[in-house]
């Protein structure tokens, strides 16, 4: 399973293009590539910033391969150039793949009766999740109301849906979760998710696309927490 979510990753990129730039900010990581397009991924430290220093002017595919890398900011780099090629506005409107900021992930899901697991503190998320028979929260440092993350492996096969951040791309714990819930609807939420049809084990993909790539670019150079002033959401089921 992990061969087949990477290679199909980065089996769609495009041939041509190249990376112009990696820049790690205090919460993203974005890369800029030859055509002008940026993508983001969440930024964990790492020990990788001689290696990514180095990514400007390889081709888009042998970048982004550093998702496979152990170093989750490694991981981070290649998937923020992934996310350049796959989450640019005229590919997603091709898609026809819009949708609001109330609905994001759920839109048109009828939960009644499921059980949902949460992987990751996502609060407003959670409270959206109305009408499910229970919702399972799973955090590293459970706080009240979650539980921790060695609790998926048994309760993630009770799960009708699970709803995961695209971090589980960058850290590889995704095929686990997949092989855990082998049942559930799968989907992947945030700005770290490469908008990227037919990911194996994956139902929907809800990410977010930069209509203002400069304005982020400055920013996130500069600030830290959320690039939704300069995002649109999308969701591809």
């Amino acid at each position: 399973m992990n061969d087949d979510i990477y290679g199909h990753l980065l089996s769609g990129l495009p041939d041509g293009l190249t990376v112009e730039a990696v820049s790690l900010g205090r919460s993203w990581t974005a890369a800029r590539l030859s055509d002008g397009s940026v993508g983001m991924a969440a930024h964990f430290a790492g020990n990788a910033k001689g290696d990514i220093s180095k990514l400007a002017g390889k081709p888009v595919r042998d970048a982004a391969a550093l998702i496979m890398s152990a170093d989750d900011e490694a991981a981070g780099a290649g998937l923020a150039v992934a996310n350049a090629c796959y989450n640019s506005v005229s590919r997603v409107e091709a898609l026809n793949c819009g949708v609001s900021y109330e609905t994001l992930c759920t839109d048109g899901m009828d939960l009644r009766g499921v059980r949902v697991g949460v992987i990751g503190r996502m609060r407003r998320t959670a409270e959206k999740l109305r009408g499910a028979e229970e919702v399972f929260v799973f955090e590293l440092d459970a706080r009240d109301g979650e539980l921790p993350a060695s609790e998926e492996p048994r309760l993630l096969p009770e799960c009708g849906v699970v709803i995961a951040t695209g971090t589980a791309l960058m850290n590889h714990t995704l095929p686990d979760i997949l092989a855990w819930a082998p049942g559930a609807q799968v989907v992947l939420l945030g700005p770290s998710v490469p908008l990227c049809p037919g990911i194996p084990g994956i139902s929907r993909l809800s990410g977010f696309v930069l209509t203002d790539r400069d304005g982020f670019w400055r920013w996130n150079a500069e600030a830290g927490g959320s690039p939704m002033a300069f995002c649109r959401p999308y969701l591809l089921k």
